[in-house]
């Protein structure tokens, strides 16, 4: 993590069907008012982000890209509310959520919006399938997830 890595690039995005019913002006994840981060390492300052701003628009995928500590970890964590930002606002749905409790940071990363990482950890004794559907069992009694396995089943397949 160096101040001076070179800055972080957002690759074009390609559309693709998304599954949530909102108005197609509607960003999805909105890190907007620019987010700043800074970590402490020993007795000094390692500022990450400096003012990083990002729209990701329904139905889009973009590759987050930049040297080695230029930000792109943070600025993920940030987005998935696994880290808090010093400044600056994150948004799902036109809704700020960088400043929920830790138990409505997780349901909603559990309900509605999810993220693979470099190092993904799945699990190695289920399938892709298996470990799409897992969130959704994670919250539910053997009986809900049983009436409902179908249904997730199927958009498991679709994701």
């Amino acid at each position: 993590m160096s101040s001076a890595a070179a800055p972080l690039e957002v690759e074009s995005p390609q559309t693709t069907p998304q599954p949530r019913a909102l108005a197609p002006e509607t960003p999805l994840i909105l890190a907007g008012r620019e987010l700043y981060k800074t970590y402490q390492r020993g007795g000094s300052s390692v500022p990450v982000l400096q003012g990083a701003t990002v729209e990701i628009p329904r139905g889009s995928f973009y590759a987050i890209v930049g040297a080695s500590g230029s930000g792109k970890s943070t600025l993920l964590h940030l987005l998935a509310t696994l880290d808090q930002p010093d400044a600056g606002e994150v948004y799902f749905a036109n809704q700020r959520i960088d400043h929920l409790g830790r138990g409505k940071r997780d349901r909603l990363r559990n309900n509605d919006f999810g993220m693979v990482f470099q190092f993904y950890h799945l699990l190695p004794e289920l399938s892709a399938l298996e470990n799409v559907l897992l969130p959704s069992m994670i919250g539910r009694s053997f009986f809900a997830y049983s009436a409902s396995s179908r249904r997730l089943r199927t958009r498991a397949k679709d994701l």
